[in-house]
């Protein structure tokens, strides 16, 4: 099977070579995979996995962590659509938490709730694995109670470059569409503020509002590598623009900034363009799906003059009219 790209950028093409695909409930490859793990052989099947994938296939959570427990050069354990619930984690947790060398978990997609996300955080904060990356729960019906669990435990996992007890390896989390609201919201950004390494960040669709879009640009603006920070859907207004602005102004090293499909008006657009006089960071910037109407368009224009490296600009569905038009916006007729 087609393993997912974002998959592909994890484990290269070395890993993908040896990826264990499981869509579409397949049984037969569980139950086979299951067989050869406990049969002795000389070249065993346990010792050519480096990742495992599993995609809109009801587990039996018992084989799969066997195969995770067992595939000791696993970097990689991608869950999908798998009917995982909170008690499911429990199982899960078992198995990961012998594995010292796993580079990436995702549990997309499965209803873990906060009783997993809890059960999923206590293993985790006595965690002997020191190459964590990217740790991926959207769509998990999380609230801001389970991302606190999460949260606290991420900052106690070690590392080797870890500084004062914080960890330092995990570069890239992913909470979109779950519950979070201010409080989760609160909770990510002392993770950002303290997890040093922190390339990238997905909130989107979690209700956060003004209270926790600001708790987020404050950290965004403190952070000496946070480069991908998506906060779209989430009823952020022109206080939250600002604040972002604020921190696109003291040039904080963000290269891609989604906030589609909010609240932001023309007084978050002049906010923006007031930032790009001074950033030469940012590279991709996603207004789309806001009130920017014809003003904020014309500020957008004023940002296209001063962006230095900015390569992209989304913009549809804000009421831009005619004069707000394509040709108004191109930086070559200004």
């Amino acid at each position: 099977h087609q393993l997912p790209e974002e998959v592909k950028d994890l484990v290269g093409e070395r890993g993908a070579q040896g990826a264990l695909s499981l869509f579409w409930d397949r049984t037969a490859t569980l139950d086979s995979l299951h067989q050869n793990l406990a049969a002795p052989r000389k070249d065993p099947l346990k010792d050519k996995v480096r990742a495992i994938v599993c995609r809109e296939y009801k587990i039996e959570l018992e084989k799969l962590s066997l195969a995770v427990e067992k595939c000791a050069l696993a970097e990689c354990v991608w869950l999908e659509r798998n009917e995982i619930r909170s008690e499911g984690v429990d199982e899960l947790a078992k198995a990961l938490s012998r594995k010292v060398n796993l580079r990436s978990l995702s549990l997309k997609r499965n209803y873990i709730g906060d009783k997993g996300a809890e059960r999923l955080g206590l293993m985790m904060s006595s965690w002997r694995n020191k190459s964590l990356e990217t740790l991926a729960l959207g769509f998990c019906n999380i609230s801001g109670k389970g991302a606190q669990a999460i949260c606290t435990a991420v900052l106690k996992i070690p590392s080797p470059l870890s500084i004062g007890g914080c960890a330092m390896s995990l570069t890239s989390l992913d909470f979109t569409a779950n519950f979070l609201k201010q409080e989760g919201a609160k909770s990510l950004a002392v993770v950002v503020q303290d997890l040093r390494f922190l390339r990238t960040l997905r909130v989107g669709s979690n209700g956060i509002e003004d209270e926790g879009g600001l708790a987020l640009a404050k950290a965004a603006g403190g952070s000496n590598c946070l480069s991908t920070l998506h906060l779209e859907s989430n009823h952020l207004t022109d206080t939250t623009a600002k604040a972002l602005a604020d921190a696109l102004g003291r040039n904080c090293p963000l290269t891609s900034l989604k906030v589609s499909g909010n609240s932001i008006g023309a007084h978050g657009a002049m906010f923006f363009s007031q930032a790009m006089r001074s950033n030469t960071c940012l590279m991709q910037l996603d207004l789309g799906t806001n009130q920017l109407g014809d003003l904020g368009a014309e500020h957008m224009a004023g940002l296209l003059r001063s962006a230095t490296l900015l390569q992209e600009l989304r913009l549809s569905d804000n009421g831009i009219g005619e004069i707000g038009s394509p040709q108004t916006l191109n930086p070559e007729t200004l």
